[in-house]
């Protein structure tokens, strides 16, 4: 089972960098590593937890 997995997780991650360099490519207004960090402080934010008063 882990082959399969692994092959999956493998294969998302490279069809990710290839969207995220074609994106860079047209030359956005938000390139793809801002937008990677700007999800994870907001990850970071969400996982912190609340004071409850």
């Amino acid at each position: 089972m882990s082959g399969p997995v692994n092959s999956l997780i493998n294969g998302s991650i490279l069809v990710f960098e290839v969207v995220a360099d074609s994106y860079d490519e047209t030359d956005p207004k938000m390139p793809t590593e801002k937008i990677i960090q700007a999800q994870a402080q907001a990850l970071r934010l969400a996982q912190e937890p609340t004071d409850p008063d």
